[in-house]
């Protein structure tokens, strides 16, 4: 046996030469231990390294666990509950403010973000996701076709369409409807309605889709805005991806089911459609609330049809939105048609409503929607542009009139950023 005495542990020291340390030192300090008592070494209490080779800049608690928003990735969010690691549930690109700011409410998980707030469903969801329901763009092509035959012959029909989502608790997050779309039939008979509804990116076939109908009325009457359920299926995942979900109506009056929620009489009004909450750079709850602070509203603008035919909106005649690196322009008669057969107010409502889905699915336009706004107590021919990105850039829409007279309210339009 060694006669040597035990060395006590002396710490870290530092020293130009090692033969000027003492004995018992320690030349590296990054072991977890400490010096409990003099010449005794015990482990140091510490914490579990999580995603090794990730930063993080905040930590956001929910639902037992916390959030890890990370700084080397830039926008990933990964989720730690007291079970351990999750692992990331999505992307969520940095607000304005550099920082992502999170509240937790009615057992969800919301998130700020620079092209709008993210929500969390549960602890246990896959994904999370934008906040609010999807936006509806347009109904197009609509027309009617011979089936059942439940559209009576001189009547006339309005629809309108909402996308929504089921959280895993059951709760239904309704979007804002689509505008209202009117078909007559003139067939000379009893007809069915056929239409495509376009469906915005990012949606699977956890959404669904419900399409509302007004009760028919003659030709020369305007249907009410009291719609009521007529469709609803889950979207399949080759209709996202194309865009478009086409549909045949073949319901008649006597089953149509319950109201739109923003039916003027039977609902809450259009005023209190559920609009995509804004771009918010802050996030908090407060008494029962959440608030979105520092927000910033989409680029949008009005313009409107006020005539077609004669010295209104002919063939040939553009209408060109510039803000995308390549401007959209949109040619009457060749990307949208411009209808002269009926009455004055029918030809401005079915030509705005052909410009606006030429708008809509045309596969080159990822800078805005196009929205049509009239309702049936409004002037027709009036039409929202606005940004698809909640944050977008800004945009300008220009008419070039091969005639003389007037066919738009404005024949320049900005839409700030």
């Amino acid at each position: 046996m060694s006669n040597r005495p035990p060395i006590e542990l002396a710490g870290l020291f530092y020293g130009d030469s090692p033969f000027q340390v003492p004995d018992g030192s320690l030349h590296i300090a990054s072991r977890n231990v400490y010096l409990r008592a003099r010449g005794r070494l015990a482990s140091r209490r510490g914490l579990q390294r999580l995603f090794k080779g990730l930063r993080y800049r905040k930590i956001l608690p929910f639902g037992g666990g916390y959030f890890l928003a990370s700084v080397t990735v830039g926008d990933v969010l990964e989720l730690v509950l007291p079970s351990g690691p999750v692992g990331s549930v999505g992307t969520v690109p940095e607000p304005t403010t550099g920082r992502v700011q999170g509240a937790s409410a009615g057992g969800r998980f919301f998130v700020t973000g620079s092209e709008g707030p993210r929500v969390l469903d549960s602890p246990n969801s896959a994904a999370i996701r934008r906040m609010g329901g999807p936006i509806a763009p347009s109904i197009g092509n609509a027309s009617t076709v011979v089936g059942t035959n439940w559209l009576e012959d001189q009547k006339r029909v309005a629809y309108r369409y909402v996308l929504a989502r089921q959280t895993e608790t059951g709760l239904q997050i309704l979007g804002p409807p689509s505008g209202r779309v009117i078909v007559s039939n003139t067939a000379g008979g009893a007809r069915d309605v056929q239409a495509e509804f376009v469906i915005p990116s990012g949606l699977d076939d956890t959404h669904f889709i419900q399409v509302y109908r007004s009760a028919q009325v003659d030709l020369t009457v305007q249907p009410d805005d009291d719609l009521q359920l007529v469709y609803e299926r889950h979207i399949t995942s080759s209709e996202a991806t194309a865009g478009i979900l086409s549909f045949t109506d073949v319901v008649p009056d006597a089953l149509r089911g319950e109201y739109l929620y923003t039916s003027p009489n039977a609902g809450e009004g259009i005023l209190q459609s559920n609009d995509q909450p804004p771009v918010g750079d802050t996030i908090t709850l407060h008494k029962e609330r959440l608030w979105l602070g520092v927000i910033t509203t989409r680029p949008e603008t009005f313009f409107r049809i006020i005539a077609v035919g004669g010295t209104g909106l002919n063939t040939d005649d553009k209408l060109v939105i510039t803000g995308p690196a390549t401007p959209l322009v949109y040619v009457a008669d060749t990307d949208f048609t411009v209808v002269t057969g009926g009455s004055t107010s029918q030809n401005i409502e079915e030509t705005a409503l052909n410009l606006v889905h030429a708008i809509n699915t045309d596969a080159s336009n990822d800078h805005v929607w196009a929205e049509y706004v009239s309702g049936p107590d409004d002037v027709p021919g009036e039409i929202r542009l606005y940004a698809q990105n909640p944050e977008g850039l800004g945009f300008a829409l220009f008419v070039d009139q091969n005639v003389a007279g007037g066919a738009w309210s404005s024949r320049t339009a900005y839409a700030p950023e």
